[in-house]
């Protein structure tokens, strides 16, 4: 057993789902601070209660208008000094709330996606999360560096017909893992049986905790190849602000899985430069991060893309890109189109028109400069 630390810094902006929508009823935005304050419930409560405001505030949270807390709070001439105390933490928006009409006067009508949080309120990345995001590096290295042995199953995706969503491709990435990790031949297991699989001899332990100052807010938005324009879409997110530091340690036991830390950071670098050369590539280098002398990348979290989460691409070579494009392009419409919409975003384009699928790559923008969603660089120590 070999034992490291992990140090994960983010270089864009880094979320980690709770699965939890802060609502436009749970928040509020003052535009005058570029500030948005996620309310503590059993303060607000409380202080909603001691104000005697308990039936208008029913009221309001019967409202099927669903309008913004900020309605409520000027309606019942509540001050700034009163509903600021009811704040579980305080967000700083850098352009992610686009002010206008009724958002100019406290809106800010969308739902916020929550970044994972312990008992304590404290942001941290579970373990889960990295383990997950160092599979998909592992698994698209090894893809890559054993083409030739996976052309049945690269055959499979190309030919594959679409019929269910939840379905689609399980088929074939049930088969490459088998390939790559199902190897241990546990007693009285069958071959596919998850207890065969090596991975189980890497463990990563869950984040230390991070602090509500971490996070900042961020609105998805899409870049196309020849920055014609930029589509921001009207999802936001608490995410790990650009410089945020995360610490995990981590497990590997060499008897499961043949691995250290020199050749777990060469399969990150080799990933990453297999994902620059196929895809990220095609677009603005003013979104693209310029690689420093000894930086290791790595894609973490929700919101960074197909290609960062998926080991297609590197099932081709780099002279056979548009066959992994074209490929690509498939999975997009069949997966995407619907029967009211079809192909609403014009996946059926991507090669002819930006020869690389999908054609938009995942970002953000904090005071006026974009980032690539979930970007960071890595640094492995083993312990002494």
């Amino acid at each position: 057993m070999r034992y490291y630390d992990i140090t994960i810094e983010t270089i864009g902006p880094v979320h980690i789902g709770s699965g939890k929508e802060i609502s436009k009823k749970e928040c509020l935005y003052v535009p005058q601070e570029k500030k948005i304050y996620i309310m503590d419930e059993k303060k607000m409560f409380s202080r909603i209660l001691a104000l005697g405001k308990q039936e208008s505030f029913t009221r309001y949270l019967m409202d099927s208008r669903q309008n913004n807390l900020m309605n409520f709070v000027r309606d019942n001439n509540i001050s700034p000094n009163e509903y600021k105390k009811w704040a579980a933490y305080v967000l700083d928006d850098i352009g992610a709330v686009n002010v206008g009409k009724s958002r100019s006067k406290g809106g800010g009508a969308d739902n916020v996606h929550a970044f994972m949080k312990d008992a304590y309120g404290c942001p941290y990345i579970p373990g889960s999360s990295l383990k997950g995001a160092l599979r998909t590096v592992i698994q698209s290295c090894l893809v890559n560096y054993r083409m030739d042995s996976f052309r049945s199953e690269r055959n499979d995706i190309e030919t594959e017909q679409f019929r269910r969503r939840p379905s689609y491709l399980s088929k074939a990435n049930q088969e490459i893992a088998q390939k790559l990790f199902y190897t241990l031949e546990r007693p009285d297991a069958k071959p596919h049986n998850a207890v065969n699989d090596c991975f189980s001899g890497i463990r990563v332990s869950d984040s230390e905790p991070l602090s509500v100052s971490d996070l900042v807010l961020c609105r998805k938005t899409d870049l196309l190849p020849d920055y014609e324009k930029e589509n921001s879409i009207s999802v936001k997110r608490e995410c790990l602000k650009p410089g945020t530091k995360v610490k995990f340690s981590l497990e590997i036991d060499e008897s499961l899985f043949d691995m250290d830390s020199k050749k777990l950071i060469s399969y990150i670098d080799d990933n990453y430069i297999m994902y620059h050369n196929a895809y990220l590539l095609m677009f603005p280098e003013e979104a693209q991060h310029a690689p420093q002398k000894g930086e290791h990348l790595l894609y973490l979290g929700g919101g960074s893309g197909y290609a960062t989460k998926t080991t297609v691409y590197p099932m081709y070579s780099e002279d056979d890109i548009n066959r992994a494009v074209k490929t690509v392009q498939k999975i997009m419409v069949d997966t995407t189109s619907t029967k009211r919409d079809g192909d609403l975003h014009k996946h059926r384009f991507d090669l002819e028109r930006y020869e690389v699928s999908p054609h938009t790559l995942k970002v953000a923008k904090i005071g006026g400069r974009i980032y690539e969603m979930g970007l960071c660089k890595v640094d492995i120590s083993e312990k002494k």
